[in-house]
């Protein structure tokens, strides 16, 4: 089993050690080594301070509301989540638009 500082350590290697690698790319791969696609994510690893996204509760409902952000899935009663896959899909989604 790697500890997560060993596998901080490796990941930190790995891309000093590709110098073709774009910054594009070395934040995907902390999306990706960060959120699995098949998990199921709650609202607070979702926006910050824990979770990538920097956005407020009532303006992440809204955007939900209006359909730019991924719709919730109900897991309970009073359980909400959403997808692994459809986080990662916004994320590189808004980065796409404040690369251009």
């Amino acid at each position: 089993m790697v500890s997560s500082v060993a596998a901080v350590h490796l990941c930190l290697v790995f891309i000093t050690q590709e110098q073709t690698m774009t910054t594009t790319h070395a934040s995907k791969l902390t999306i990706a080594s960060r959120i699995h696609p098949d998990s199921f994510l709650r609202l607070s690893s979702i926006l910050s301070p824990i979770g990538p996204l920097p956005i407020s509760r009532s303006s992440w409902w809204l955007k939900v509301r209006r359909g730019e952000f991924p719709q919730p899935i109900k897991l309970g009663p009073r359980t909400t989540a959403w997808r692994g896959k459809d986080i990662i899909d916004l994320i590189e989604r808004l980065e796409n638009r404040s690369n251009k």
